[in-house]
Order: C-alpha cells, then sequence, then structure tokens
C-alpha cells in the first residue's frame, strides 16, 4: 500500500470512529471479525467493508480474536496468517472447532502451495495473497456470506455428506466433503456453471479455492467442472422432462461432442433419473474414486 492510499485509509477510518460510523449499529448486516495486527490493513479493510455493508471488529493479536470468537457471532472471520502472539492457523482450528460453519479466510504475504494445502484441508474457505485486493476480498466476502442462505437442493443433501462421507473414512469437513458440496451446490445452479468461474461463483467460494480442493484429490478442475455441468444437466433433465443435452450451453459443436464423448452412453440414453449409471460410466473422473463415491453415496441418500 502506498503512502498515499495509507493515509487516506487512516482520514477516513478516524473520521468514522468520531462520528460513530465505524461499525454500523444494524444487526442485518454481515459481521465480520478482523485478525490482524497491522493497524494500516485494519484501517483500509475497515473502511472497505464498512463502504460495503458488513459490521467490522478487529482484533490485534490471536488471543483477542479467539475471545471474540466465543463472546460474540460472526458471519466472516478474516485471518492474517502471521500474528504477534500465535500463527493464523491455530485462530483457523479454534473458530472451526467452535463453529465449524463459521467463514473463514485466511491472509499473507508468505503464502506457498503448502500453506495452500494445510488451511484449506482444516477448513478456510478462501485465501487471499497480500497485498490486498479489497475488491476481490470483497466479492469473496459477498458470495461466501451469501452461499450460507442459499440453495434448497444443498440443504437436502449437504447436510448428510459428512455422515456417508465417513462411511469412506473422510472426516466430517474433510477434502471429500467440501468437494461434494461444491458439487451440490453447481447442480442447484439455474444456469449452465461452463466455466470455472461461473462454478466457483456459484458455490461461494473463490476460483483458487475451488481448484485448490480439486487438486488435494487429484482431480484436474476442468474435468471435475465438465462433471458437475452434465450432473447438473442429468438431474435437471428429470425434472424437465427433456434430454439432458439441451441442457448443457455449448456453442462449439467439438466441444460438445468431446463432452458427450467422456459423458458416456448413460448421460443421454439411459433414462432421465438414472444418475448412478452415468456416474459409474462416465471419463471425467474416475469412478472408484473417494469423491466420486462420496458424490454417488449422497446422491442416492437424496433419492436421486
Amino acid at each position: 500500500m502506498n503512502n498515499q492510499i495509507r493515509h487516506q485509509a487512516r482520514v477516513r477510518f478516524v473520521s468514522r470512529i468520531r462520528n460513530n460510523r465505524a461499525f454500523p449499529a444494524s444487526t442485518e448486516n454481515p459481521t465480520v471479525l478482523l485478525v490482524d495486527d497491522d493497524a494500516d490493513v485494519n484501517a483500509m479493510l475497515t473502511v472497505a467493508f464498512d463502504d460495503a455493508g458488513f459490521v467490522v471488529t478487529t482484533a490485534e493479536t490471536g488471543h483477542a480474536g479467539m475471545a471474540l470468537v466465543d463472546s460474540s457471532r460472526w458471519e466472516l472471520i478474516l485471518i492474517d496468517l502471521r500474528l504477534p502472539d500465535m500463527s493464523g492457523v491455530e485462530v483457523l482450528k479454534y473458530c472451526k472447532a467452535s463453529v465449524p460453519s463459521m467463514i473463514c479466510v485466511i491472509m499473507s504475504g508468505f503464502l506457498s502451495v503448502s500453506v495452500v494445502v494445510e488451511v484449506t484441508k482444516l477448513g478456510a474457505d478462501d485465501v487471499i495473497e497480500k497485498p490486498v485486493d479489497v475488491e476481490r476480498l470483497l466479492s469473496s466476502a459477498r458470495e461466501l456470506c451469501a452461499s450460507m442462505t442459499e440453495a434448497p437442493f444443498e440443504q437436502r443433501a449437504v447436510r448428510d455428506v459428512s455422515t456417508h462421507c465417513t462411511a469412506f473414512s473422510a472426516e466430517p469437513g474433510s477434502a471429500v466433503e467440501k468437494w461434494v458440496q461444491l458439487v451440490l451446490r453447481a447442480c442447484d445452479s439455474d444456469d449452465d456453471p461452463k466455466t470455472l468461474q461461473l462454478w466457483a461463483r456459484r458455490a461461494g467460494v473463490s476460483y483458487s479455492s475451488l481448484c485448490e480442493h480439486c487438486r488435494l484429490l487429484g482431480i484436474q478442475p476442468q474435468d471435475a467442472r465438465d462433471l458437475v455441468r452434465t450432473l447438473r444437466a442429468k438431474l435437471r433433465a428429470a425434472d424437465y422432462d427433456c434430454s439432458p443435452e439441451i441442457l448443457l450451453n455449448v456453442g462449439d459443436r467439438r466441444t460438445l461432442r468431446s463432452i458427450l464423448e467422456r459423458a458416456g452412453t448413460a448421460f443421454r440414453d439411459g433414462p432421465a433419473d438414472s444418475i448412478e449409471p452415468f456416474l459409474l460410466h462416465q471419463r471425467f473422473i474416475a469412478p472408484g474414486s473417494l469423491a466420486l463415491r462420496a458424490l454417488l453415496r449422497v446422491l442416492k441418500s437424496a433419492n436421486y
């Protein structure tokens, strides 16, 4: 952050506090806990989130943040990876242990593949690199908070994910469960999630987080996307009494032919409600994989 932007953020932040506008009183606005020891970052993000309609509270240490987690309800928690008294990973673990559904976003200027993998496995909903791209962070925050109140299909099927995933030795909150949740959210979309960006938006996660969830399970994101598109089309075809092919938004014939070939004959020729034969014979993801077996079990439990 350059000096001019830093100064403007500080001026606006102080001005809002003096006018009692730093933290709006409306309980309808999403509440955000920002755990970061950098005063400049706190000032900048407080102003940005306040302008976007969030209610922000800050904590400069991990212990202070954990105390606030115990004392109040939060829709979103932003956690810096390097805090003066502990690692942000410990704060993340504490948050997820306290309220598993709590949305947590990790921020750091020292990210590596191993760090992203670790915090994702622990339940981080997104990982943001510093210096923070404020617009990207706000977009992710809106989508994550909105995802908590959406999707009747998701409520019907996802609530059984952890129960059925344990049959495959996958712990609740594991990479398998999270991947299944992402798939189900996309299947409830009104539109064909024809790009990874559209799928991520519908699932309420960032593009990078979605790709990481796939790669953690040894799945290429593009293959997972095409599985999601065809699965959604197959599920919706049963509701609309039409061919699932019609529900794929593909303008290029070569691309469509490639997707249909990998989807297998059960996609077009089988009964509209024949989800299991389709999943077992498609060629996007190995049918014997842990992720696909978990997905199939959940769909079967929801009578699909």
